[in-house]
């Protein structure tokens, strides 16, 4: 049993990442896209008021990443005590020819978004309509359900043409709940083919993302800006990424930030 839809309307997105959420009983991941959109920055601080939330109007109406593990709280000044989005762990860019690529409607075609329910892996694909030629972008990822530590997300992108693709994985501790930045400690560290964040919440609550990315392309320490580290992966024409992200949190019973 699978959960599909094959049209691309921005207007839609947030409605459809809450259908398309996936997670094993440990952790929780919004079926969002995982590149960042022009229309829908992630790092927006307003102040969100005690209110009837059916008459609510929404902000960030198009699109909102979201990481949760139940427990992991923070202290909102006006909502009190509310569950952390944590650091973003899947967030992607890309280049073509050193050249960066903004997500555009009108620039896509072949949009495709899947749940499969039977395995809770949520995939989605895409064709970018460049002018070297037709670019196509497929992701897939899932809690694992045998450790449920661990997310496993894979992406392949394949050119038409000879270019230099340029996908940088990176982790966003810039992002915020309702409005409010929760992390009063981020720490954060790129090795060769790996990267790790430790936040520590408002409410003394602390959680750690370790990623290893696999690849068979070259593999480089990307720009770190505010925020947000990464590692980009270089290849020619065709690039593929499998990038394990093991997370852990000061609730679980072998936690490894006490150690």
């Amino acid at each position: 049993m699978q959960l599909t839809k094959e049209t691309f309307r921005k207007e839609e997105l947030k409605q459809q990442e809450g259908a398309y959420t996936i997670g094993n009983g440990y952790m929780h991941i919004r079926g969002s896209l995982d590149f960042q959109l022009p229309f829908a920055p992630q790092n927006e601080v307003y102040w969100r008021m005690p209110a009837n939330v059916t008459v609510e109007e929404a902000r960030h109406p198009y699109s909102k990443w979201g990481c949760y593990i139940p427990g992991i709280v923070g202290n909102h000044p006006l909502l009190n005590e509310e569950m952390v989005n944590l650091p973003y762990p899947c967030g992607i860019s890309l280049s073509i020819n050193d050249v960066p690529w903004v997500f555009q409607e009108e620039e896509i075609c072949e949009f495709r978004q899947i749940l499969h329910m039977d395995t809770s892996e949520y995939e989605y694909e895409f064709t970018i309509l460049h002018a070297s030629g037709h670019i196509h972008v497929h992701t897939v990822r899932c809690c694992d359900w045998d450790d449920p530590h661990v997310l496993i997300q894979q992406i392949s992108v394949t050119a038409e043409s000879d270019v230099m693709l340029k996908l940088s994985c990176f982790v966003d501790m810039d992002v915020t709940t309702n409005g409010y930045q929760h992390f009063t400690e981020r720490y954060a560290s790129v090795q060769d083919a790996g990267m790790e964040v430790v936040v520590t919440t408002d409410a003394g609550c602390a959680a750690a993302i370790v990623q290893q990315l696999e690849t068979s392309a070259g593999l480089t320490k990307g720009e770190q800006q505010d925020g947000c580290i990464a590692l980009d992966v270089h290849a020619e024409k065709q690039l593929y990424v499998e990038r394990r992200s093991s997370i852990w949190t000061t609730l679980d019973d072998n936690d490894p930030l006490s150690a």
